[in-house]
């Protein structure tokens, strides 16, 4: 009886473990990774939202305590659109303390970083808002 009980429990900590693996790595493929090129202080990404498919972009990079960031998100019309065709988006950033800063609409973030280490920028349509449309958009980062 103690035999089957032990092996009942490896066989759930092994199916367990390999759960647990196929999350993470479906977190990271998630995650599309940021990186300042040498001499370079400025990245710049474009992305596409539709009602019928992707409606959140996750940014992640490293950065030091101590440095200056600086990130605008803005909508691109597309061409023969109005502004009022288009998505309208939100982001927030996650430290890697795991502590959140959100932004609302396209309000500029920009300050002296506190921690050490993996930065995310997640870039999420407003649904509410947003009323079906799909669009594009344009995020920035400098460092100062």
């Amino acid at each position: 009886m103690q035999r089957v009980t032990v092996s009942v429990m490896l066989i759930v900590a092994l199916a367990f473990s390999v759960v647990a693996t196929q999350a993470a790595s479906i977190s990271s493929d998630t995650s599309i990774s940021l990186k300042f090129r040498p001499g370079h202080n400025r990245i710049v990404r474009e992305g596409f939202f539709s009602n019928n498919g992707r409606m959140e972009s996750d940014y992640v990079f490293k950065a030091r305590a101590g440095q200056r960031l600086k990130i605008d998100l803005e909508e691109i019309a597309p061409r023969g659109h109005n502004a009022d065709d288009t998505l309208v988006t939100m982001y927030h950033i996650t430290f890697p303390s795991g502590k959140a800063y959100g932004m609302k609409g396209y309000d500029p973030f920009d300050g002296r970083l506190t921690e050490t280490g993996v930065y995310h920028v997640t870039v999420q349509v407003n649904t509410m808002a947003s009323e079906g449309n799909s669009g594009r958009y344009r995020l920035t980062l400098v460092r100062l």
